[in-house]
C-alpha cells in the first residue's frame, strides 16, 4: 500500500493553496537536506554533483505520455529506442524458443515439395520448366537444380 506525500494529504483535504504551500515546504526540507549533506565531506558532496548531473540528463527522465501517445511512431529519444530494441530482442527470443527445429521443418517441407512437383511432371508428362514457372516454386526456395529442370 503506498503512503500519501503531504501534498497528497493536503489536496484531498480540499485545497490548492495548501497543496503549493506543502509542496514549498518539502521542497524546502530537501533543499535542507541537500545542504546538510554537502558539508559532510567531498566523498558525499561528489555523489550528489553526479546525481544532480544525472537527474538534469533528459534522456534519462521518462517523458509524461497520453494514451494516444502509444499509436504514434516513437520519438526519437533513447528511452523510446531502448524499449524498441528489447521489444524486437523478446520478440526474436519468443521466435527462436517456439522454433528452434525451424531447420529441420523447412527441409521436411522442401523435400514435399520436390518429391510433389516430380510426380505432377510425371504424371502430367508436361515441361517442367513451365511448371516450374507456373508454381512460382522460385517463391518458395526451391531451385530448379533441386527439381532437375534443365534451363
Amino acid at each position: 500500500m503506498r503512503m500519501k506525500t503531504e501534498v497528497e494529504r493536503e489536496k484531498a483535504a480540499g485545497g490548492d493553496a495548501k497543496g503549493e504551500q506543502a509542496a514549498q515546504r518539502q521542497e524546502e526540507s530537501v533543499e535542507k537536506m541537500v545542504e546538510e549533506l554537502r558539508g559532510n565531506g567531498d566523498l558525499l558532496g561528489k555523489a550528489m554533483e553526479s546525481a544532480e548531473e544525472i537527474l538534469k540528463d533528459k534522456s534519462l527522465s521518462k517523458p509524461k505520455r497520453r494514451y494516444s501517445d502509444q499509436f504514434k511512431s516513437g520519438a526519437l529519444d533513447r528511452l523510446t529506442k531502448e524499449q524498441e530494441r528489447n521489444r524486437k530482442a523478446r520478440i526474436a527470443q519468443k521466435f527462436e524458443r517456439e522454433n528452434s527445429d525451424i531447420d529441420k521443418v523447412s527441409d521436411k517441407w522442401r523435400e514435399v515439395l520436390v518429391s510433389a512437383f516430380k510426380e505432377i511432371v510425371a504424371e502430367q508428362k508436361g515441361d517442367p520448366n513451365a511448371m516450374y514457372e507456373a508454381l512460382s516454386l522460385v517463391n518458395t526456395g526451391v531451385t530448379k537444380e533441386e527439381l532437375d529442370v534443365e534451363e
